[in-house]
């Protein structure tokens, strides 16, 4: 197929592509600041928040798409959304690829070691490790699958570039399972410390605790919400009573 239809054809993919790269980071960058600062994390401005990553997103997004124009080159090409990639085109999308999955990890791993040295410590329950298991299973069975696709339908002339994209693809494969593994191992963790450090916000600034309609938890973590309510009214008495001494 001539590439410039297969351009046009694959161009709302590419996008969709883009914008779930950078989507990564800016969940990251959320969890990261959920974190560091519950309290400033309750306050914040949601409109002026949600604009601050989209236009995040779609600044990634459109340098991507001007990498692929910028260095486009027509001839004919097997449809897919690799190949429209071409000479340094190719190696920019893979790189900028790997770096966001890789500094996202790098966020998690900050994110997991504040939670750590922070409040409590939670496990995962067996159902957030099953859906764990099943993202990553998923992840490298549509990288195998699509694969073997290009394997079967590509010519022998393509099958060194075929190669060489299985070479760079795989890092990508591996950061992206591990950013799932990071992502899973904290969000447990990450929500209850966020909790426990909003309430203990409020009950330091006398703020009545309100309990949302829709809330996170459930009848089994029920009594595990009252404790640590309990250990921020006895962190809160510690408090004044260090000061009134």
């Amino acid at each position: 197929m001539d590439a410039r239809t297969c351009l046009y054809i694959e161009f709302i993919p590419l996008t969709f592509n883009g914008i779930s790269n950078i989507t990564v980071i800016s969940i990251a960058l959320d969890r990261l600041l959920a974190s560091v600062s519950p309290s400033m994390y309750a306050r914040k401005n949601i409109p002026a928040y949600n604009v601050v990553h989209f236009v995040l997103i779609a600044g990634y997004t459109a340098l991507q798409l001007s990498h692929l124009l910028r260095y486009f080159e027509d001839g004919e090409v097997h449809c897919t959304m690799s190949p429209i990639f071409m000479g340094y085109a190719r190696v920019l999308w893979f790189l900028q690829a790997m770096l966001t999955y890789a500094a996202s990890v790098v966020i998690y791993l900050i994110v997991a070691i504040i939670i750590r040295y922070r409040t409590i410590t939670l496990k995962e329950t067996p159902l957030a490790n099953v859906h764990f298991l099943s993202r990553c299973s998923a992840d490298i069975f549509l990288r195998a699958s699509w694969e073997f696709c290009l394997e079967e339908s590509c010519g022998y002339e393509e099958r060194e570039q075929l190669t060489m994209d299985m070479l760079i693809g795989t890092p990508m494969l591996i950061s992206l399972c591990l950013n799932h593994f990071i992502y899973y191992l904290t969000s447990t963790e990450l929500r209850r410390s966020f909790q426990y450090q909003l309430r203990l916000f409020h009950v330091m600034n006398n703020i009545p605790l309100i309990t949302p309609v829709h809330s996170f938890t459930t009848s089994s973590t029920a009594k595990s919400d009252k404790n640590n309510q309990n250990n921020a009214y006895s962190q809160l008495g510690g408090i004044r009573k260090n000061s009134d001494s």
